[in-house]
């Protein structure tokens, strides 16, 4: 199965992110909604302009 996902379609977090203390102390499921958060912007942005 060949996935065809394309580079502009994904969203890249930064390094600071995923290595801050801040981030690193949430549980996983603060993570996952943090994450749902952050998609649901990006797709607002796109879909307003």
């Amino acid at each position: 199965m060949k996935d065809n996902i394309l580079p502009r379609n994904g969203f890249y977090y930064n390094n600071e992110l995923w290595y801050s203390n801040a981030y690193q102390k949430l549980r996983p499921a603060a993570r996952e909604l943090l994450h749902c958060l952050i998609c649901e912007l990006r797709w607002s942005r796109i879909v307003i302009g």
